[in-house]
């Protein structure tokens, strides 16, 4: 995640999913690699019929990757024009989705699993007054940052900021591992 602006009538985040692009270009070039090797090595005791269907199969599956959850993602605050702009931002389109400011009731941590003591189980969500909840994906792993973004966000919306607990991710892991042998 990245804040692009900050001020007093403008809050813009942005999240770039780097991981998953460097892991289907990981993929695509490892692929190549792999049928390049066996072709050098074993074309003349193999029948290569498969190559191409191989090759194949492996771009379309890395497209879609690229296409699909590959998004950018902007999340943009505007307190002059009393909005929420989300922006979804792939090879092929973009998805604009607009709230109202005025209609956000709450932005806190939400519990996505059943392990609700494990830190990856939760995710920042908005809670609009229609009943509708907004999840943020920001590519947040760490429980500090997502109560350190949630406080951001509501700083800037003028609601009452949450208690950050300092969070020891070791022991939080640890009681996740203990709580899974048990």
């Amino acid at each position: 995640m990245v804040i692009l602006e900050n001020t007093k009538t403008q809050l813009k985040l942005r999240y770039r999913p780097y991981y998953l692009w460097l892991g289907t270009t990981g993929w695509i070039l490892g692929t190549f690699s792999i049928v390049l090797l066996i072709y050098w090595q074993l074309s003349q005791f193999v029948d290569l019929l498969w190559v191409p269907f191989f090759i194949l199969f492996n771009l379309i599956a890395s497209a879609f990757v690229l296409i699909w959850p590959g998004r950018v993602v902007i999340y943009h605050f505007d307190k002059d024009y009393n909005s929420l702009s989300i922006q979804r931002r792939g090879l092929l389109k973009t998805k604009v989705s607009w709230y109202f400011i005025a209609d956000i009731l709450d932005v806190q941590l939400q519990s996505n699993g059943w392990q609700h003591h494990d830190t990856s189980d939760y995710e920042i969500a908005i809670f609009l007054a229609s009943g509708e909840s907004i999840t943020l994906n920001l590519g947040i792993k760490s429980i500090a940052q997502k109560l350190e973004t949630i406080n951001l966000m509501r700083k800037f919306l003028g609601m009452p900021l949450e208690k950050v607990l300092k969070v020891d991710e070791k022991s939080m892991n640890s009681r996740t591992s203990q709580s899974r042998t048990q």
